[in-house]
């Protein structure tokens, strides 16, 4: 089978609610109203490493801090390191928690929405999508310097999945994703590379790189936009499930 063929073949049987599953894209779809949307969506994606039921479980607690309307929540609240002592999703204490947090309720305060402040970032950075999220992830930061793992930093080479899971979940709007971003063009969008669409990318010639790096992400993405330059990202959902069925015929 030609590989367009095959492309839309796995899309086509995979690319659907009945397969979101414990995926974490179904928190970022419980939300309509946009301005929660991208706080749960921050939050969703960057609590997504792990086990997946350890995912569900520590992303329903912080969301259960939020309360129903997390931007507001964001924006009235302060969350205290003593209050979230007892947190701990494997690299992700609760001090650290409190931090990111606090930092993007400053960072709402200031601009308004998740939205307004990303959109910023992106004009400034003349489209070049990681660029945007360097000067994103500088006001999630703030001052506190000691993110480790937590908060990928694009300029030091690594996939930056999570980072690229937030963004197919606001700027694609389909079955899966809920979207809820204009000003960012699908096909400036790059894969969130994890394990099961890296093997699925090896098997299929899009990369040979066994490092997960932005230089992987960068080689899977340049050969999906080989067969949908407008939107390379959308094959990412459906490659996934494709590998985590163990690739079984379309």
């Amino acid at each position: 089978m030609p590989l367009k063929d095959l492309l839309e073949a796995v899309f086509l049987k995979y690319h659907h609610t009945e397969f979101i599953g414990n995926d974490p894209v179904g928190f970022a779809r419980r939300y309509s109203n946009l301005q929660d949307r991208e706080v749960v969506s921050l939050i969703a994606a960057f609590m997504a490493f792990g086990r997946v039921e350890q995912i569900r479980a520590k992303t329903e607690a912080v969301l259960l801090l939020l309360g129903e309307r997390p931007f507001k929540q964001l924006i009235s609240g302060r969350f205290l390191p003593e209050k979230l002592e007892n947190f701990r999703h494997r690299f992700l204490d609760g001090r650290t928690l409190a931090v990111l947090l606090n930092n993007l309720g400053l960072t709402v305060k200031e601009w308004g929405s998740i939205g307004l402040c990303f959109r910023n970032c992106w004009e400034n950075s003349k489209g070049d999508v990681l660029r945007a999220l360097v000067l994103f992830r500088r006001y999630l930061a703030g001052s506190f310097d000691d993110w480790g793992m937590v908060l990928p930093d694009p300029e030091k080479g690594s996939a930056c999945k999570r980072w690229f899971l937030f963004l197919r979940w606001m700027v694609r709007r389909d079955e899966i994703d809920p979207g809820g971003w204009d000003f960012i063009p699908p096909s400036s969008l790059l894969v969130p590379l994890d394990v099961h669409l890296h093997k699925v990318a090896i098997k299929l010639g899009f990369t040979a790189r066994r490092s997960g790096d932005i230089r992987t992400v960068l080689e899977v993405t340049e050969a999906l936009r080989a067969y949908d330059p407008e939107d390379p990202v959308r094959y990412d959902f459906s490659l996934t499930r494709w590998s985590m069925a163990g690739f079984p015929p379309v």
